[in-house]
């Protein structure tokens, strides 16, 4: 009992150090937690010089249980019920972003709230097993992300409806899916609605965010980059997009701008006057599209995307939103019908802006062609009759040809990992179009259009 209590000591601290929790709240989470994990107050506060919160919940954990407080079969939810005691509540996150906000400034809120959804343990580390690597082009780097775990798919359920409902906040969350009793939100006014913030439990690239409507709706391509400038207003560091797919629950997406694409210059400027529009230099066709004010931005952007999508079946505009002191920004990544590779359909608006990400059947798929590779001799007739494997034989005809069999597994890893960086590159141009088509758009949308009109 003495070792509980000096752990449930270490939780308080770790609350007080890392969470906002007040000497009057500390009281009373304690209390919460000596029910919770059914032992006596020892009136003494032993503290930790550094404790290790992992160690702290896991050891918290093990304790309830072994001593019957909670099933074995649902352990791994027992370290959030035990943050959430410690976290401010819903209501005091929303005080306190709204007073930074107003005193220090949106960075500083934006600061405040990425630490409640780390700190709190909302925001999970990427499990081990998920793993990546830099590929090359001519027109700039990008990335590349084999997952080891996916995120809740976006379907239709009874409560919540979806993973982006309000009713999400302190669920218990459904059997396989990550629970939420440490998830807190931040709501922005947008136009005359209500829209909710929060970061993706499951990371993919830094501070990676949602903000998803009040009302359980589909999407509405009328309003979507009116509100994804109100959305880059609201958060100053980072980029906002949207797919234009179906979605059951309208949402918007972003995070840092990190990936490349934000990175790389300017190849050519079509025009520069109230606004500009140019093409940026990247290894997917891009329009970067600049207004000073936020009315303009809403004229010129859509005209763009409304063209471009309707010029062609099977085109795709990805649009990529932000906003800076020098202004409101749309990186449009404008693409065609391209021929689809095993790998993908058609890129994902991630990919176009520099990460490449593939779920986890992947890795599966590649373990298993390490595994092959690493044979005396390539069984290339078993690797055919593969239901699973059968449609990478040509990767592995290509890599037994230059390599040999009976490779080491670094030797087979770094080969697939480059026959897979080659079929990103190939779709980078096979669905891009020509800097020639790029101006075409500019000179049918905006050459002959004033903001003044």
């Amino acid at each position: 009992m003495e070792n509980v209590n000096r752990r449930i000591e270490d939780l308080l601290a770790y609350g007080q150090k890392e969470l906002y929790l007040s000497p009057e709240g500390k009281v009373y989470a304690r209390n919460r937690l000596l029910e919770l994990l059914q032992t006596e107050p020892t009136y003494e506060e032993y503290i930790d010089e550094k404790p290790n919160i992992n160690d702290v919940l896991q050891e918290l954990t093990d304790y309830a249980v072994e001593n019957g407080i909670v099933d074995e079969e649902v352990a791994d939810k027992f370290p959030d019920i035990l943050m959430n005691y410690i976290l401010p509540s819903q209501d005091d996150v929303m005080k306190t972003y709204s007073a930074i906000h107003f005193e220090r400034g949106r960075r500083a809120a934006e600061t405040y709230y990425w630490n409640i959804a780390t700190k709190g343990k909302f925001v999970k580390k990427v499990k081990p097993g998920t793993f990546g690597w830099h590929v090359t082009s001519d027109n700039g780097d990008f990335g590349v992300m084999v997952l080891s775990e996916t995120r809740p798919e976006l379907e239709e359920r009874f409560y919540p409806k979806c993973p982006y409902c309000l009713e999400n906040i302190g669920f218990c969350g459904l059997p396989g899916e990550e629970v939420c009793y440490s998830k807190r939100v931040i709501p922005f006014e947008i136009g005359s609605e209500k829209w909710y913030f929060s970061y993706f439990q499951k990371q993919y690239f830094p501070n990676e965010f949602v903000v998803a409507s009040e009302k359980h709706r589909p999407a509405g391509d009328g309003r979507s980059i009116a509100v994804m400038a109100d959305i880059a207003e609201k958060v100053p560091s980072g980029f906002v997009m949207t797919d234009f797919e179906k979605q059951i629950h309208e949402h918007f997406c972003g995070g840092d701008r990190v990936p490349e694409i934000f990175k790389r210059p300017i190849k050519k400027v079509l025009f520069d006057g109230d606004y500009h529009v140019s093409i940026v230099d990247w290894c997917f066709s891009t329009l970067r599209i600049k207004c000073y004010l936020k009315k303009d931005f809403i004229r010129t952007v859509p005209r763009v995307i409304k063209f471009w999508r309707n010029f062609a079946e099977g085109n795709i505009v990805y649009p990529a939103v932000y906003c800076t002191e020098e202004g409101f920004f749309a990186d449009l990544v404008c693409l065609q019908s391209g021929t689809p590779n095993m790998l993908f359909d058609k890129p994902d608006p991630m990919a176009t802006f520099g990460i490449f990400i593939f779920q986890p059947e992947l890795k599966g798929i590649l373990l298993q062609l390490i595994d092959e590779l690493g044979e005396k001799k390539v069984d290339f007739e078993k690797i055919h009759k593969s239901p699973e494997l059968g449609k990478y034989l040509d990767w592995v005809v290509q890599i037994a040809a230059a390599r040999g069999a009976n490779l080491a597994r670094d030797k087979a890893t770094n080969s697939l990992c480059s026959i897979i960086g080659e079929t990103c590159i190939n779709a980078t141009k096979s669905f891009s179009v020509s800097d020639e088509q790029l101006e075409m758009i500019y000179n049918e949308t905006l050459k002959d259009f004033s903001v003044n009109q």
